[in-house]
């Protein structure tokens, strides 16, 4: 640690982490956030709502209605939340709903009152402060398309008229100089003129006090140690050394589920030429990866009599999600197959969500996160395969009847408890 060679904290030239304006919040809104209750680590320094918990909210309203929305560059019915049914419920629940982006995305076609046009990057200024050792950078606007703005320009717009006093900048450009200016030697113009700005750097700075407030020797722990029994979430009543918590589902949590769910599904194969739920409807991109996979080895697929490119539903107890099949020696178990997130067909309908939910292989996950909050099972749940078949290729719309996400979240919890009893 903080020698050649070894891991380094870098020097903060801004620093970010959580972002700004906790102290504008009232004491009583802040005790609200969702999930405090059941996840008491949230309490210590974090500034969000559990977001499983706040899903739950969203579909139920309980323990408060969530009123509106705003989804800043968020394709969430297609991308990273568990259960986009519910997250479809809980959106369409909310009076008001507007997303921020740069496309119309299955999120915005489904659940979107108002949407605001994002800039891309070469359409608005901006700072860059992160990536390792940290440097300063701006970004610089070259171009202005139609009456798109910048995030940061429309979140300006829109804070100057919820709270004036805490948004009290004219443009953006003042704005980004008092953000630098609070930590740093630059206005925002400076940083322009100078960029890249990197802060001087050394090693073995715990020996002289450098990386703690108080300047004492050692680290920017509690303890000034390296800790390995961590202070900080033993004072938030959590076990402070690491421990292991079986997936729920999964073939340790639930072995009564493996005769109807013999497979145990990843999520989450990222190709190199997408991110996350962007670059479908970039053609270069999307050449070079044009469908949804699920990947299995040879003795699976002959298990299964399946063949590359045939397509296949992947289901579980909670949902399924349609997939082309891709051979591949990755994956040596049998058991375990893996299939790619975040997918829909920008060329396809907007009326059926552009196939989101026929795509998206989140409808397979319940959201049940560990015990710290943090984390759900994405990674070794249970599932089946079979083929598509003609008259059923299609999982339709979100259906808002007979929802049962929480049933069967409830469900796979008393299954848990009797494996444990047993």
């Amino acid at each position: 640690m903080d020698v050649p060679g070894g891991i380094i904290a870098p020097p903060e030239i801004l620093n970010y982490a959580g972002g700004w304006g906790r102290e504008l919040c009232p004491e009583e809104t802040w005790k609200k956030r969702i999930g405090l209750d059941k996840y008491p680590l949230l309490n210590f320094g974090f500034q969000i709502a559990q977001p499983d918990e706040l899903r739950h909210a969203m579909a139920t309203g309980k323990p408060y209605k969530i009123h509106a929305t705003w989804l800043q560059q968020n394709n969430v019915l297609s991308c990273m939340g568990a259960d986009p049914t519910e997250q479809y419920i809980g959106l369409m629940n909310c009076d008001f709903n507007v997303s921020v982006d740069l496309f119309m995305t299955p999120t915005i076609m489904a659940t979107s009152d108002v949407v605001l046009p994002a800039a891309t990057f070469t359409e608005r200024d901006g700072i860059r402060v992160g990536d390792g050792c940290q440097r300063g950078e701006v970004i610089n606007k070259v171009c202005q398309v139609g009456e798109c703005k910048s995030d940061m320009e429309i979140n300006l717009l829109v804070g100057k008229r919820f709270n004036p006093e805490a948004w009290p900048w004219d443009n953006v450009d003042d704005m980004f100089s008092a953000m630098l200016t609070a930590q740093t030697p630059f206005t925002f113009e400076e940083l322009r003129e100078k960029h890249p700005v990197y802060l001087p750097f050394s090693y073995r700075r715990y020996e002289t006090g450098r990386l703690r407030a108080d300047g004492q020797p050692g680290f920017n722990t509690p303890t000034g140690r390296i800790e390995l029994w961590s202070t900080f979430y033993n004072n938030a009543g959590m076990d402070p050394l690491p421990y292991f918590e079986e997936p729920i589902p999964g073939p340790g949590s639930t072995p009564e589920l493996l005769d109807e769910y013999p497979l145990v599904l990843t999520t989450g194969a990222r190709p190199w030429s997408l991110f996350h739920s962007e670059h479908r409807q970039v053609q270069r991109m999307r050449n070079l990866k044009k469908e949804c996979n699920v990947y299995l080895n040879q003795q699976t697929a002959d298990t299964y009599g399946l063949s590359n490119g045939e397509w296949v539903w992947v289901e579980n107890l909670y949902g399924r999600c349609k997939a082309q099949v891709e051979i591949t020696n990755l994956y040596q178990d049998p058991r375990v197959i893996a299939c790619d997130h975040a997918w829909w067909h920008p060329e396809g309908d907007p009326e059926k969500l552009y196939d989101s939910h026929d795509l998206n292989v989140n409808n397979l996950l319940p959201g049940i996160p560990g015990k710290s909050g943090f984390g759900s099972n994405y990674k070794t749940t249970l599932v089946k395969l079979y083929k598509v078949t003609p008259g059923d290729d299609t999982n339709g719309p979100f259906q808002r009847d007979g929802y049962v996400g929480q049933a069967l979240t409830d469900r796979v919890a008393e299954a848990i408890a009797k494996t444990k009893k047993n």
